[in-house]
């Protein structure tokens, strides 16, 4: 496929490629990456399990 032809196809819609589009995520307190696999923010890491993940740690020294 030629570069013009893809930029046609791009312009017409997405889904005629067949990309979907995904999100990356970083958890605060475990430093564990995912992609997600719908678009809704996840509840939990799935590594540690903290519902927390998108927050980051408070300062541990007081």
């Amino acid at each position: 496929m030629s570069k013009d032809n893809l930029k046609k196809s791009m312009k017409g819609g997405v889904d005629k490629l067949g990309i979907i589009a995904s999100f990356e995520y970083k958890c605060e307190r475990c430093d564990h990456r995912w992609i997600g696999r719908t678009k809704e923010i996840p509840i939990t890491c799935p590594k540690c399990r903290s519902p927390y993940w998108n927050k980051p740690k408070k300062n541990e020294n007081k």
